[in-house]
């Protein structure tokens, strides 16, 4: 059981991060280059976890 919450409170902790700093990120650049941003660091995130289970 411990080790189920562990993983929910760590796949939650990149969310939240994204969520709390978009709305800061979009208003500071005035960009609609920001959703950008989030969908790059997606895409790094998703290749590095490939990468570990290759």
């Amino acid at each position: 059981m411990p080790g189920i919450v562990f993983m929910v409170i760590a796949a939650a902790a990149p969310i939240t991060v994204v969520a709390a700093n978009f709305p800061i990120i979009f208003g500071a650049s005035g960009s609609v280059g920001a959703p950008l941003m989030v969908l790059v660091a997606t895409a790094i995130l998703l290749l590095s976890r490939l990468a570990r289970r290759g």
